[in-house]
């Protein structure tokens, strides 16, 4: 599960930048956003793939009420059927997915040390075997 981690902090990140970045937004392209972030999370809290459905990722996650509340709103809209077209950027979730994105990403370097010297110690136990 870590190294799936990997990429949906790449899917985050694109989506971010190709998305949410100026003052009008699609709205619904913020799930592109937080499905991949609330995948993070999980694996990080849970060590385990994590599920496919967005409500089960969001009620496994423990979140600033006020970013739970914007979240609500939007499954509620996109479950109404209503557009989610252009509109003023969110910018509790923006902050928030910013905030999320750079922790992961200093996350994942943190957890590519760490993994990158088990294996200098495992290739080291290797050869250290294959000399006696």
């Amino acid at each position: 599960p870590l190294s799936s981690m990997h990429h949906y902090l790449s899917m985050a990140k694109g989506n971010y930048k190709a998305y949410l970045m100026g003052q009008k937004v699609k709205i619904k392209k913020y799930f592109y956003v937080l499905r991949p972030i609330f995948a993070c999370m999980w694996i990080e809290k849970y060590r385990t793939m994590p599920p496919m459905e967005f409500e089960k990722l969001l009620a496994g996650q423990q979140l600033n009420d006020r970013v739970v509340n914007e979240v609500q709103k939007l499954l509620e809209r996109k479950r109404s059927g209503e557009e989610l077209d252009e509109e003023n950027r969110i910018e509790i979730l923006n902050h928030f997915l910013e905030e999320k994105i750079k922790y992961f990403e200093d996350y994942a370097k943190k957890l590519g040390n760490r993994q990158h010297s088990q294996v200098d110690l495992l290739d080291g136990l290797f050869r250290d075997t294959l000399r006696v």
